[in-house]
């Protein structure tokens, strides 16, 4: 039972660098925190959702696994621990890229030798009643296929027992296999950790475990073919994504994360045996200056909006929208074109390093199959670029694993004074969830309020302008998947300006 003030957390494990990789993909702002023995874990946030998660590779093996999971056990304290990575399909009717949820986990190897035969002994854990129920209702409701990338078939989810040994199998022609078929015919994938993350379970008070598997081979002999395709980083994208939606499932067990009103995120009770105080240092270091203001999850989608007043440029990893004007001009010099204080201005001195020639070819780059709106004179337009493009056009640039999308919303005028107006941001708006959706990964995607600053807009204050953001990404994300978490990044100086209050009884109603 989780201590009175305290935030939940889970613990997942992976075997290869491949797999964690799936699972961090999904964190937001991970700390490292170390373990005495020298353990490294990320302890970091599913976007939306209460609590931490701690994600750790183990390496392959069950033996290594059951150390570590009881290392992670002892340090986190943890509602429940996952084990999430790829397997082989010991049935014919898996495919690759399928879901196996463990009801069962088997140590295949357990056995007793006598003058004439090896007699089958094994251990076997089944799955804690509670996870295996949240896991099928996950499946049912569907909620989990939002974290899986864009465009991906949506796989077959199993749930049925597996056999976990201390061999790779990789052909059906050998004793393993028929030992296999012998005695766990009911088993549907084999892998190496299973049975060493369930026994931990076991062994410390029956702390709740969880395996779930992608399937990334046929166990046929065609392994190398298959790791050589892509199967291996598919599959546990696909693991990942479904365990992590039964992972916030139990960190958000008693509903608080929809929606929640939060302050600073204030440091945890160290008294209980868990490391917060290392977390909350950790996530401090990250976004010291952050004020979120508002959390709320899409009833029914999973997805989460959140309001945050701090630097837009604060986290390192989550894609960005930086508003532009129908010329996408980036000089900063003396202030005339583009401010240098303006978001603008930040992404050419902060991730360009104030390299111009840089983010314009870039932006050329993205740029090359847009038709232009027109083109001026320089005898018009004295200074700055003189192509003009649609309101509304989107620029993606590619920064690292991120996306930074610069979105065209307002109007440079021949005198350098940019104007804009409601409509025109929310035809832009339109136009950017869009290009989120097909240039994305499905991360989390920070913005700061779109028409708040220089763009003149008459007609609508912020209060305005974020109710109209947050409806049109309401509205796209029940038409199509955008990204698992909005972010709308507010100036702290314009927090006064609107009622966030009533920003969130809106949401509720959508």
């Amino acid at each position: 039972m989780m201590a009175a003030g305290v935030e939940p957390i889970v613990v997942v494990l992976t075997a290869l660098d491949l797999e964690y990789q799936a699972v961090l993909a999904h964190l937001s702002d991970p700390a490292e925190v170390a373990h005495p023995a020298g353990t490294l874990f990320e302890v970091g946030r599913l976007p939306g959702s209460p609590g931490f998660v701690a994600l750790a590779v183990t390496t392959v093996g069950n033996n290594a696994t059951a150390t570590l999971a009881e290392r992670a056990i002892a340090l986190f304290q943890p509602e429940a621990v996952f084990f999430i990575g790829v397997a082989g399909a010991l049935h014919d009717n898996l495919n690759i890229g399928d879901v196996v949820v463990a009801t069962r986990v088997y140590a295949l190897h357990g056995g007793r030798v006598d003058g004439v035969s090896l007699h089958a002994r094994p251990q076997a854990w089944n799955a804690p009643h509670e996870l295996d129920q949240r896991a099928r209702a996950i499946n049912r409701a569907r909620s989990w296929t939002r974290l899986l990338p864009p465009s991906t078939t949506v796989p077959t989810v199993w749930f049925a027992p597996i056999a976990a040994g201390e061999v790779v199998l990789d052909s059906r022609s050998t004793p393993m296999w028929q030992w296999l078929r012998e005695h766990f015919n009911d088993a549907v994938a084999i892998e190496m950790e299973g049975a060493g993350v369930a026994l931990a379970g076991h062994l410390n008070r029956s702390v709740p475990v969880l395996v779930v598997r992608g399937i990334s081979d046929l166990a046929d002999g065609q392994k190398a073919w298959a790791d050589r395709g892509g199967a291996q980083p598919m599959a546990a994208s696909h693991a990942a994504a479904f365990g992590l939606a039964v992972a916030a499932a139990v960190l958000d067990r008693d509903g608080s994360a929809e929606p929640v009103q939060l302050g600073h995120i204030a440091p945890l009770p160290i008294d209980t045996g868990r490391p917060n105080r290392m977390i909350a240092t950790a996530r401090e270091v990250v976004a010291a200056d952050q004020q979120v203001l508002l959390v709320h999850t899409l009833t029914g989608l999973r997805v989460h909006v959140a309001i945050v007043a701090g630097d837009l440029f604060s986290w390192p990893q989550e894609d960005l929208v930086i508003g532009f004007t129908d010329t996408f001009d980036t000089s900063t010099e003396d202030d005339i074109i583009i401010a240098s204080d303006s978001a603008q201005g930040q992404l050419l001195a902060r991730i360009y390093r104030h390299d111009v020639e840089r983010l314009d070819r870039d932006l050329d780059r993205s740029l090359a199959e847009v038709e232009p709106l027109l083109y001026e004179r320089r005898a018009d337009k004295p200074l700055g670029k003189l192509v003009r493009y649609p309101v509304g056009t989107v620029a993606v640039l590619r920064e690292g694993r991120r996306s930074i999308f610069c979105l065209a919303y307002s109007r440079m005028g021949n005198n350098l004074v940019a104007q804009s107006s409601l409509s025109w941001v929310q035809h832009s708006l339109d136009r950017l969830w869009q290009a989120v959706h097909r240039h994305g990964q499905f991360s989390d995607v920070n913005m700061p309020l779109v028409g708040s600053s220089r763009s003149r807009i008459r007609e609508a204050d912020h209060q305005d302008l974020l109710v109209s953001t947050m409806k049109s990404f309401v509205d796209a994300s029940r038409a199509f998947p955008v990204c698992r978490t909005l972010r709308i990044v507010l100036h702290p100086h314009h927090v006064h300006k609107v009622d966030i209050a009533a920003v969130g009884e809106m949401l509720k109603r959508w």
